[in-house]
């Protein structure tokens, strides 16, 4: 079993991660999303681009959202009202560094999966 940390664990393991996937996959800033996410969180709803957030449901802790871009579907997530608090607070350069790192991962296991399949 690893047991390599990923660089984004303390942030709130999985939920982080999909967001890096999300932001990677359509081409959306990291930072932008976070700020989507908060700002749903305050008012109901954000957008950035053709992607909108919508808070589902919320109690005192968590929320519930709601990720489209246009039509489609892209991800409903859950998230503790503090682990939203702590990546917000994470300054550019730091965001920037844990994308590259997200894409380094993702460069890896595409190359692992590949190599098997030839096998």
């Amino acid at each position: 079993m690893n047991s390599t940390r990923s660089p984004w664990a303390h942030l709130g393991g999985g939920h982080f991660a999909y967001l890096l996937r999300i932001s990677c996959k359509y081409g959306v800033d990291l930072k932008g999303l976070l700020e989507c996410l908060w700002k749903a969180w305050k008012e109901g709803s954000s957008a950035r681009g053709n992607m909108i957030v919508q808070l589902r449901m919320r109690d005192d802790d968590y929320g519930l959202f709601l990720i489209t871009r246009g039509e489609e579907l892209v991800a409903q997530l859950r998230f503790n009202l503090e682990e939203l608090k702590r990546m917000r607070q994470l300054k550019d350069s730091d965001l920037s560094s844990l994308v590259e790192a997200w894409k380094e991962s993702e460069h890896k296991r595409g190359n692992k999966e590949n190599a098997s399949r030839k096998h």
